[in-house]
């Protein structure tokens, strides 16, 4: 997406290229190790060339673990993909992790939501962002949703609307601490990488990984209306769950393909 030129003057047509490599790069890693959804959550390794490692505060390019980036959730892909073009925004990054990795169906906004950017306040910039957006849900009608879909980008708040690492905004420190609900993972956790380690052993991410991958393989959407369709599916999400790896339950699910048809 499109960012603030004066705050982010390297975010430029070629470091968007660079954080969509190292997306690819860093998921390509994990198959080709035969790693499972443990390392798709948490393994730190990153694939920068000179672009990414400047965006990423690295020495140089090539291939590193970097501390603060636990799994794909950490990738500057994701986070600017779901910020505005100066800040982070933890509703479009909550919405994208219930939707994308607990396979939520969320309720549209009401008509009279407001989406506006709370950074646009005249008073933001005595607040962090987080703080802003926590007063923006404050009022009954927004929280009920809100405080549930923005607690799983609060961890992200350690990164920026191009998604570089931070440990201060507007000169407070960053708060990471989230409590989930909801899922069968609910409870409190320090930060990302408290959370995404304990994503790996949820059944919820497992199966709607394992729906993902479903979808791709059979070219068309799941029909969960149907047992062969929920069961490829279940089936999947638990081998995913147990930590297989993407190869073996591609493997599986290859199998199941070629038996349907």
């Amino acid at each position: 997406s499109e960012k603030d030129a004066k705050l982010y003057p390297a975010w430029k047509p070629e470091t968007v290229e660079s954080v969509r490599r190292e997306l690819e790069s860093f998921v390509g890693g994990v198959v080709d190790a035969e790693g499972g959804l443990k390392a798709l959550l948490t393994d730190t390794t990153v694939h920068a060339d000179a672009n990414l490692a400047a965006l990423y505060g690295l020495p140089a390019a090539g291939k590193a673990a970097v501390a603060q980036r636990p799994g794909v959730l950490s990738r500057a892909f994701f986070l600017a993909s779901h910020a505005h073009s100066r800040n982070g925004s933890p509703p479009l990054r909550g919405h994208a992790i219930m939707e994308r990795v607990f396979c939520a169906t969320l309720p549209p906004p009401p008509d009279d939501a407001d989406t506006s950017n709370p950074a646009d306040a005249a008073d933001a910039s005595k607040f962090t962002n987080r703080e802003l957006f926590e007063r923006r849900i404050a009022p009954s009608d927004c929280n009920a949703c809100h405080v549930v879909m923005d607690a799983f980008a609060y961890p992200l708040e350690v990164y920026d609307a191009v998604g570089g690492h931070r440990t201060t905004d507007n000169g407070k420190p960053v708060r990471t601490e989230t409590t989930l609900s909801g899922t069968d993972i609910d409870g409190g956790y320090p930060d990302l990488t408290a959370m995404a380690s304990a994503m790996t052993g949820s059944e919820q991410v497992g199966v709607c990984m394992g729906q993902h991958l479903a979808t791709w393989a059979l070219g068309r959407k799941l029909d969960l209306e149907t047992a062969p369709d929920t069961c490829l599916r279940d089936s999947l999400g638990a081998a995913l769950a147990r930590d297989e790896s993407f190869v073996s339950v591609l493997g599986t699910l290859a199998v199941a393909v070629a038996s349907a048809d």
